[in-house]
């Protein structure tokens, strides 16, 4: 006897103390009971070991059927330890101290009883402390429970029941009352964030889920607890927290996040829409090209970039032949066609550096960025050429133009956009004057 205090002698002091108890029919026996039985109920270790007290007389009568019933289940079903729900025990100041009691059972070879042995706690400040929340919570609304994860017993109060539309005595008190209310879509979860607490990976277990209410609808509920008690090994016990129903909130939450959706569609739309009117702004429509509010804009940027650089810049002022005899002898249709048909073309030729616009009737204006030379300038000329000598296919009918182009370049002829428009103007009427020649420098 004096080994076994000696192994359990952690037990001297605090709230914790060490029972081997013998059970008959009637009562139990208690074979050995720590010295800290004293402190802790006010007995002395030989009032039990002389049979004067009877460990069975201490339990409150009302708790007695629960205790019982907890030894015979964990007997039968040959388990090696087990834990009551708490219970209250007597004082020897005729007081019920509440106490949380952890047993093993002792098995012969034979695999038959022979005793029990265990510790049982002092848990009466923390259930004096859960009461004092409880008047303190009585007019938040929040439902309290507390969950033994060894035995999966859950406490639940009555605000916990009432927040789902039931009564008290509707709820088992079992963690399945919970799971099986948890909408199955956050039930893996729950389960991750509560497995993430008992891990001690969070300070706090919380997470936000949906129950189903005694009326069919599901309810938001912020649900939070901590581990208040852990056994030797380190594994809870004692699981307590709150239910806080949260659903008008986190309607709100949803409407807002909608609206905020919608608002950004709506925005994504607004500058689709803008994007649209300022292409439709700088674009001559009936070409696709930049038209000439965008040229002038755009070739202004280009001779301040410049004049900063020391670059040179050549604007070719084009103008296609023929055409009015097309709008005259043909129809305008077929002109307009031309004209769509020139635009596609151009498009495709232009690099990077240049860009081409359409003034407006047959006259385009070209712009060329950075070049070196004008032997540059005359193979870009042979490019533009080219696409008005492939004749154009208009209706089933073959439709034949060529252009006059003139050439400014800044700064050697210009320095002003409105001046170098002229030069380049002024050259190109210089070939449609003499024919022998297709484009002509300022």
């Amino acid at each position: 006897m004096e080994r076994l205090h000696e192994e359990f002698g952690y037990v001297k002091s605090g709230k914790v103390v060490f029972f081997k108890w013998l059970r008959n029919e009637n009562n139990w026996i208690v074979k050995y009971v720590s010295a800290n039985v004293l402190p802790v109920l006010g007995y002395k270790p030989e009032d039990f070991l002389s049979g004067a007290i009877i460990y069975d007389d201490l339990i409150h009568p009302e708790d007695r059927e629960q205790v019982a019933l907890a030894v015979d289940y964990a007997s039968t079903h040959k388990k090696n330890e087990f834990t009551h729900e708490i219970y209250r025990i007597k004082d020897s100041s005729g007081n019920y101290r509440y106490v949380y009691d952890h047993t093993q059972i002792i098995r012969d070879k034979n695999k038959q009883i022979t005793h029990y042995q265990g510790y049982i706690s002092d848990e009466t400040e923390i259930i004096q402390q859960k009461e004092r929340l409880e008047l303190v919570l009585a007019g938040t609304g929040l439902g309290l429970w507390d969950w033994n994860p060894s035995t999966n017993t859950v406490v639940f109060d009555e605000r916990w029941a009432n927040m789902l539309g039931y009564q008290l005595s509707e709820i088992k008190p079992d963690l399945e009352s919970w799971v099986s209310r948890v909408h199955p879509d956050d039930l893996d979860k729950c389960y991750q964030d509560i497995q993430d607490h008992i891990q001690q990976k969070t300070a706090f277990y919380n997470n936000i889920h949906r129950m189903m209410h005694k009326d069919g609808k599901w309810r938001y509920i912020l649900d939070r607890g901590k581990v208040v008690s852990r056994d030797e090994h380190g594994n809870p016990i004692r699981f307590t927290g709150t239910h806080t129903d949260v659903t008008e909130l986190k309607e709100i939450e949803i409407q807002l996040q909608e609206k905020t959706i919608a608002l950004a569609e709506t925005i994504e739309q607004l500058e689709k829409y803008n994007l649209l009117i300022e292409k439709n702004a700088n674009t001559d429509a009936l070409t696709g090209l930049p038209n000439r509010r965008y040229f002038k804009e755009h070739t202004e940027k280009m001779l301040a970039q410049a004049k900063r650089s020391n670059d040179k810049i050549a604007l070719l002022y084009i103008d296609l032949d023929g055409f009015k005899k097309v709008n005259d002898e043909i129809s305008h249709h077929t002109g307009d066609l031309v004209l769509s048909s020139i635009g596609d073309r151009f498009s495709h030729i232009v690099r990077e550096g240049e860009m081409i616009a359409r003034l407006g009737g047959d006259e385009f204006c070209m712009v060329v960025y950075g070049f070196k030379s004008n032997n540059e300038l005359e193979h870009l000329v042979k490019r533009l050429m080219s696409q008005c000598h492939k004749p154009f296919n208009i209706e089933g009918k073959e439709t034949k133009i060529s252009m006059s182009i003139g050439i400014a370049i800044f700064p050697d002829n210009e320095q002003l956009l409105k001046d170098l428009v002229h030069a380049a103007d002024k050259a190109m009427y210089s070939v449609k004057n003499n024919r022998a020649i297709s484009y002509a420098f300022a």
